[in-house]
């Protein structure tokens, strides 16, 4: 991508193989779910973050409070809704994205 990003589905990479990952991770930027608490294996080492939500009433806030307790550079930003309301998926908006991306990468 233009920032340097590359797509991994940490689900299909061994614990051991995570780990030397996101230790080796400088700029995160994910979906909100389990693969984001791979953010620990990078403790005591700089770090800035996005977290993407899916659209909904509350944001949960358990990976800024971690990311704060090691002193990441945290963002977010929240989709917009799919076009069919119970798919699963959501929308984000590719100009947001990239301006989010260049921010965590400054």
């Amino acid at each position: 991508t233009k920032h340097g990003f590359r797509i991994v589905h940490a689900d299909r990479l061994s614990l051991p193989q995570q780990a030397v990952l996101f230790r080796n991770t400088h700029y995160l930027a994910g979906i909100h779910g389990a693969g984001m608490t791979n953010m620990i294996f990078r403790k005591d080492y700089v770090m800035s973050m996005l977290e993407i939500f899916p659209p909904q009433p509350v944001i949960p806030y358990h990976y800024a409070v971690l990311a704060h307790t090691y002193d990441y550079r945290y963002q977010a930003m929240q989709g917009a809704p799919g076009k069919s309301k119970y798919s699963g998926g959501f929308i984000v908006d590719p100009e947001k994205l990239d301006q989010m991306l260049g921010i965590i990468t400054e």
